[in-house]
């Protein structure tokens, strides 16, 4: 049953649109629980205790989505791993059952996410205007459909290029994390 809840989970955190999973959190937690404000609406200068209610639900939002993703991919990679023959070794050695899960499988189900964490994390970073929108929180999403809105072309290519510049980092460290985390990746050249 574990395994069903997790892949419910993640399979409703995958095809809910974003703006849908905030209108229901919205709907639950601010209209008929009233633990948290629908909107932002805090002052740039306010104190954190001020702003933290205010950025409660938008962090579930995106962590919901964020982790359907990742958690579909990582499953789909441990039942992978599971099977392998290596992990048959370890099992036929006596090897713990957690042992061989968290210290020979986990690891190395995870290497495939590594690009697709750090493609989340970039798009976390510009890409939740939507989001933006609907708790009326000012970042750099609703900065940029404000910008469009206005037609103003520098601030457009400004938000583009720093989007860019963030895309491709995330992705280099990304790259350079898998090498250091899987010596297979590495190549030599020495001919």
């Amino acid at each position: 049953w574990p395994d069903i809840l997790i892949s419910l989970v993640a399979i409703l955190g995958m095809t809910l649109p974003g703006f849908v999973t905030a209108t229901v959190l919205i709907y639950v937690f601010s209209i008929r629980l009233e633990w948290f404000p629908a909107i932002a609406m805090v002052a740039s200068d306010a104190p954190v205790s001020e702003i933290l209610p205010n950025i409660v639900l938008p962090i579930i939002t995106l962590t919901f989505i964020m982790v359907a993703h990742i958690l579909r991919l990582v499953r789909t990679n441990m039942i992978e791993v599971m099977v392998s023959n290596y992990v048959q070794m370890a099992r036929l050695k006596g090897v713990p059952a957690m042992k061989i899960v968290f210290l020979h499988a986990l690891p190395n189900a995870m290497l495939p996410s590594i690009n697709v964490i750090a493609l989340t994390l970039a798009w976390l970073l510009g890409g939740v205007a939507i989001i933006e929108t609907v708790f009326n929180y000012p970042g750099i999403g609703k900065l940029l459909i404000n910008a469009i809105g206005d037609r103003d072309l520098a601030l457009v290519q400004g938000i583009a290029i720093i989007l860019a510049g963030i895309y491709i980092g995330v992705n280099l460290i990304a790259d350079l994390l898998a090498l250091v985390l899987n010596p297979r990746l590495r190549t030599t050249s020495g001919h």
